[in-house]
């Protein structure tokens, strides 16, 4: 098995507080091209995959849009049904602490994701189609920020 990455390349922007897009960005590492897709002042985690799924790792800082000087907007569509994911934890939790996540809106069965900014991989999972909550076990380390979302069968992924 090759540990090559195979093009084309994927680059994955989780917004904070909004919705993740996804964009195939070229076939050339050299040569990647992004059009960010993404309101002014939205902090965005990256993280890049090839096409035959595996992660490039996610970066290891929140990235703060800015508006465009040239007057062009190009932000993702609004989803036709909101969406949200919610946690009733307010506080920094510990590693391996038990986060409980409930996602709304959307069309099950619901698709999670975290991120941990610096980490290597990205960890998806699908829940049942009855179910819209999830307690994740904190595996990052400590003092990482940490990204959570979750896609409805049609909705998030363009």
């Amino acid at each position: 098995m090759s540990t090559a990455a195979q093009p084309p390349y994927t680059l994955i922007a989780y917004e904070s507080a909004g919705i993740p897009t996804r964009q195939v960005v070229g076939s050339d590492p050299n040569n990647l091209f992004w059009t960010v897709d993404h309101a002014p002042q939205s902090q965005l985690a990256l993280s890049m995959a090839d096409s035959a799924g595996n992660a490039g790792g996610v970066a290891e800082q929140l990235y703060t849009v800015v508006s465009s000087t040239s007057g062009t907007a190009c932000h993702a569509n609004n989803p036709t049904s909101p969406i949200s994911i919610t946690t009733n934890t307010t506080k920094a939790i510990t590693t391996c602490e038990v986060l409980p996540l409930k996602m709304s809106g959307g069309t099950k069965p619901y698709t999670v994701t975290i991120a941990f900014l610096g980490s290597a991989v990205v960890t998806n999972f699908t829940l049942g189609a009855a179910f819209d909550t999830y307690n994740w076990v904190n595996r990052a380390s400590p003092n990482s920020q940490i990204i959570g979302t979750f896609s409805g069968m049609v909705l998030i992924w363009p």
